[in-house]
């Protein structure tokens, strides 16, 4: 008898590093109530992460921009074919495959004026910085923040909306990055090698999401309208995707080796569907 049930490729790790990770046949999950199966064009990968887990196997990278393939019970407002992104909780498989469940209420529309590539080095850094400056600091305008690793994952769109919400913004990146900064949005931009102390004073704000995984492991899932209102300043070209590296799916063990060594700045990103690769 011919089984009925369908699979997909799938990275998974199967320990704490990079050699660990193989391409798989898995079966494609099911959407539970509330959630959706979305047909994944692009994910992320997030410094650190292979780490976490506390058990084995496991599918990576949780940033995702994709589109709905099915609708579990109770889920409304979403069709086939919609094209979403977000992040997909870290309790949960990754976005390291062909297709990826998630809870709708921590989806949103994909912004519209770009590819799956840009969409999915958005959601976790751009989440992270818009709780970090609005959320925890109260950002004000006129405000000073300082952001360290101004060109990285995270640090790319604190400068951004820092800048957007009228604040003075200073930041420290690697000598090559400085201009990359200072054209986010950065007033002063600062090789991390020096001594920043030396040249900062009277700061509001701190964020700094160099010091480990910690920033990105403790945010829980995040609330739609947040996607949704990042998305809007995406489209109407306020705030820029900052995407680095692009792999292919099956190369993504190359893709987290390449968060260690010299790299453009932004987010490293994968490749998954046939919609999402570059012409």
């Amino acid at each position: 008898m011919t089984s009925s049930v369908r699979t997909m490729r799938a990275m998974r790790a199967s320990g704490p590093d990079a050699a660990s990770l193989a391409c798989e046949t898995i079966p494609i999950p099911q959407p539970g109530p509330g959630e959706l199966l979305v047909e994944v064009q692009a994910t992320a990968v997030t410094a650190g992460e292979l780490t976490w887990p506390e058990s084995w196997p496991v599918v990576p990278c949780h940033d995702l921009s994709g589109a709905v393939a099915a609708a579990g019970p109770e889920v409304e407002g979403w069709a086939t074919g919609d094209e979403v992104y977000g992040l997909v909780g870290f309790d949960r498989p990754g976005a390291a495959a062909e297709y990826v469940t998630a809870p709708a209420a921590e989806l949103a529309p994909k912004p519209s004026s770009i590819d799956h590539l840009a969409a999915a080095a958005v959601p976790l850094g751009a989440l992270t910085a818009w709780q970090a400056l609005h959320e925890h600091a109260q950002l004000q305008p006129g405000q000073h923040v300082l952001v360290h690793g101004g060109a990285g994952g995270v640090g790319a769109y604190v400068v951004q909306l820092a800048a957007l919400a009228g604040a003075r913004v200073t930041a420290t990146a690697s000598a090559r990055d400085l201009a990359f900064v200072t054209g986010l949005g950065a007033d002063q931009a600062l090789d991390y090698s020096g001594r920043f102390e030396d040249h900062v004073h009277d700061v509001d704000v701190v964020v700094d999401p160099v010091g480990g995984n910690t920033t990105a492991r403790s945010w829980p899932v995040l609330h739609d309208a947040q996607l949704r209102e990042l998305a809007s300043l995406i489209d109407n070209q306020r705030l820029r995707p900052v995407t680095s590296l692009v792999f292919g799916l099956s190369d993504l063990p190359e893709a987290f080796r390449a968060q260690r060594g010299t790299r453009p700045p932004g987010k490293v990103v994968v490749s998954v569907g046939r919609f999402a690769r570059p012409e």
